[in-house]
C-alpha cells in the first residue's frame, strides 16, 4: 500500500504552500480537504459548494464506490483556513457553479489535473519516490495517521466511509507505530501473564499442579492451550 510518511507529508505541502500562482488558494484547499477527509480524487471532484456549512465548520463527504457518505467537522485551522480563503477569493471570481472546486474555465476541477498537480508538487520536493505520486495517497495516508494516532478502528471506518471494516483492518498491517505499541503490550505482558509453562518449571509435575487453566485439579490444558489463553486473547480484543 502506497502512503506518504510524515517527512513526505511536510514536504509535500510545504511544496503546496510555496506556489506563487493565480490558483494558489484553491489548489491549497483542495489538498489540505482531500488529506484531512481521506476523499478520493472523483469525490473531491463531486464536492458542492453547498456541501460546506462554514457556520459549524461541517464538509458532508458524498462517498463512491459504494461507500458510507458521512458529515466531518473540520476542527484542524490549517484546512478551515484554507477552504475558507479560497471560498473568500472565489466570490470575488463571478463563477456561477455549484461545484466547491472549479477549473480556470469554470467547470468541475477534473481528477486528472488533481493527479497532475501531484505529480507536480511531488517531483518539485525532491524526495518523494515516484510510485507515490498519486492523489490517491493522500487517503491512504490519512487512514494511517488516525491509526497511529491512537483512533479505534470503527472510528477510522466512519472516517474513510468504509461499509465494511475489514477494508479499514488492511491499513494495520502497515502502520510501524501501532506495531511497536503492540510489541510493547506484548513485552509488558510477558512481565506480568506468564503462562504456567513459562511461570513455573516445564516439567509435567509442576503444569498439572499449577496450571490456572486445568479443567480439573492434577491436570493441565496443555501448554498450547496456556499460551492461547494468555497471548492470543489479548491479540484479539486489542
Amino acid at each position: 500500500m502506497k502512503y506518504f510518511n510524515a517527512e513526505e507529508k511536510e514536504l509535500l505541502f510545504k511544496q503546496i504552500y510555496r506556489e506563487e500562482g493565480r490558483h494558489r488558494k484553491r489548489n491549497i484547499a483542495i489538498f489540505e480537504v482531500a488529506k484531512y477527509c481521506a476523499l478520493r480524487a472523483s469525490e473531491i471532484s463531486n464536492l458542492k459548494l453547498g456541501f460546506y456549512d462554514r457556520s459549524s465548520s461541517t464538509l458532508y463527504c458524498q462517498r463512491l464506490k459504494g461507500s458510507n457518505s458521512n458529515t466531518l467537522m473540520i476542527v484542524d485551522p490549517y484546512v478551515r483556513k484554507a477552504l475558507n480563503d479560497y471560498l473568500d477569493e472565489r466570490e470575488n471570481l463571478s463563477i456561477v457553479s455549484q461545484n466547491l472546486f472549479v477549473s480556470q474555465k469554470g467547470f468541475p476541477f477534473s481528477r486528472q489535473r488533481m493527479d497532475a498537480l501531484m505529480k507536480y508538487y511531488c517531483s518539485q520536493t525532491n524526495a518523494i519516490p515516484q510510485y507515490k505520486w498519486h492523489m490517491h495517497v493522500l487517503r491512504h495516508s490519512r487512514a494511517i495517521e488516525l491509526i497511529e494516532s491512537g483512533f479505534d478502528v470503527n472510528d477510522v471506518q466512519y472516517w474513510l466511509g468504509h461499509k465494511n471494516s475489514e477494508n479499514t483492518f488492511k491499513y494495520l498491517e502497515f502502520t510501524p507505530a501501532l506495531k511497536q505499541t503492540l510489541f510493547k503490550k506484548l513485552a509488558a505482558l510477558e512481565g506480568s501473564e506468564k503462562s504456567c509453562g513459562d511461570r513455573y518449571p516445564l516439567d509435567d509435575s509442576h503444569m498439572a499442579r499449577n496450571c490456572r487453566y486445568a479443567e480439573s485439579p492434577g491436570s493441565c490444558c496443555s501448554r498450547a492451550l496456556c499460551i492461547s489463553k494468555t497471548y492470543l486473547f489479548p491479540l484479539q480484543t486489542f
